[in-house]
């Protein structure tokens, strides 16, 4: 009889990502729209369904009263209003993972539960509404794991750091939205947060609102017209232009981690503007320097010195900047370790993690591939896939609040030949 497959879960600010695997196996990830990373933002539409994934970033994008980026935010709070209507936080959560329970359904995945990663800093208010909403996804038996945790765990079976016991890591998560940087030690019974820190108000978000500001300057003196219908639109084509350029300007941020140069289509515009990594990296140099030195006092409140770190691990999609690795080096002296996907190693390094505390085999965690739910085809993980949406289906936001949740369970129950 096939072993259950396992599920790690990393819901992220900005992007979700999911690994599922058997005992032994190289771990998989899960495609949504056909992509390893899911946004995380949440979309209410008009019949009370909400809505995920790249279709949620794209109606919220026409329609921001009824879209929310970043729920994970919003768990210290009971709801938030959306098109008018106040929704219970837990429920825009749930829909996040009941879309992953789906997709594992639809790629033939038969999960025995969840393992979920939280933040450090997380009470028990804050994790019992995660546990919460993975349960009304679906997930079975749910159980959470510190985010740095999982990240010091794919550092040492995965990327093959020798940490001996008092040693310790630092993780530095520079996500989309913040920046969480906590240091790690091992201890014989398993690893300890020694201190922890980071800004709210810090992520890729912010270099990317840094570095539109940049281009605006250029264009309102090229080109005042274009100008203002990105910056100041007043009808839903230029909205949609709007986001267009924002999406482009992100797309060249992470283009220049691996060219010196790249051009940035203007919608409306017949002429692009040109952005070289100098021009990039004097734009985020501020940000930069700000979590460099927030990690400097987080290394200090742990007791070690940055030169006797075993590791500096760098996770979160805005990890990948040179610039990040180049200023922490000059600042810790310690070389920082940066994974060709470092969204990845905290799902990754959860699913290692689950192995480990049941004694399992972890097999070759380095080869992760993702899983495509049309046929169960593997594909490299970042290859594109036929794409789809699937919202989470709920009656009409006047009802009850518990018949809309017998709707969540019932919309995702696998139906009968």
């Amino acid at each position: 009889m096939e072993s259950p497959s396992q599920l790690a879960v990393d819901l992220g600010t900005t992007h979700t990502v999911a690994v599922v695997g058997q005992p032994g196996e190289a771990p998989r990830t899960l495609l949504f729209d056909g992509y390893s990373l899911m946004d995380s933002g949440v979309y209410l539409d008009a019949e009370g369904n909400i809505v995920t994934g790249l279709e949620a970033t794209r109606l919220g994008a026409n329609d921001p009263v009824r879209f929310e980026p970043h729920p994970k935010r919003r768990v210290g709070e009971g709801s938030i209003p959306l098109g008018g209507v106040e929704v219970p936080v837990v429920l825009l959560l749930s829909a996040v993972l009941s879309r992953v329970a789906y997709e594992a359904r639809m790629a033939g995945v038969n999960p025995d539960g969840a393992l979920l990663t939280c933040p450090v800093g997380w009470g028990r208010q804050h994790r019992e509404m995660l546990t919460d909403a993975a349960r009304r996804a679906g997930m079975g038996e749910v159980r959470l794991l510190e985010e740095p945790v999982a990240a010091a765990v794919y550092c040492t079976q995965v990327e093959g750091h020798h940490v001996p016991f008092g040693g310790s890591i630092a993780v530095f998560d520079f996500g989309g939205g913040t920046l969480d940087v906590t240091v790690v030690r091992r201890e014989i019974n398993g690893w300890q947060v020694a201190s922890t820190g980071g800004l709210a108000d810090l992520g890729g978000v912010d270099i990317d609102l840094a570095l539109l500001d940049h281009l605006r300057r250029h264009l309102a003196r090229r080109d005042p017209e274009t100008w203002k219908r990105l910056f100041r639109p007043r009808t839903a084509a230029e909205l949609r232009s709007r986001q267009d350029f924002r999406t482009e300007v992100r797309g060249a941020k992470e283009a220049l981690s691996r060219n010196s140069a790249v051009t940035v289509r203007v919608p409306g515009w017949d002429r692009p503007l040109h952005l070289t990594r100098d021009e990039l990296e004097h734009v985020a140099e501020p940000l930069v320097a700000r979590a460099v030195e927030e990690t400097r006092r987080v290394v200090e409140a742990a007791g070690v010195s940055s030169f006797l770190l075993n590791s500096l691990m760098l996770v979160g999609g805005s990890s990948r900047m040179p610039l990040v690795s180049t200023r922490l080096y000059a600042r810790l002296g310690t070389t920082p370790s940066v994974p060709e996907q470092p969204e990845l190693p905290v799902a990754v390094g959860a699913l290692a993690y689950h192995r480990l505390s049941r004694n399992e085999e972890t097999g070759d965690l380095s080869q992760v591939v993702a899983i495509t739910p049309e046929s169960g085809h593997v594909t490299r993980a970042g290859q594109a896939a036929q794409s789809f949406r699937v919202p989470v289906a709920q009656p009409k936001l006047r009802h009850l609040q518990r018949r809309w949740l017998g709707a969540v369970r019932n919309a995702f129950k696998t139906p009968r030949d």
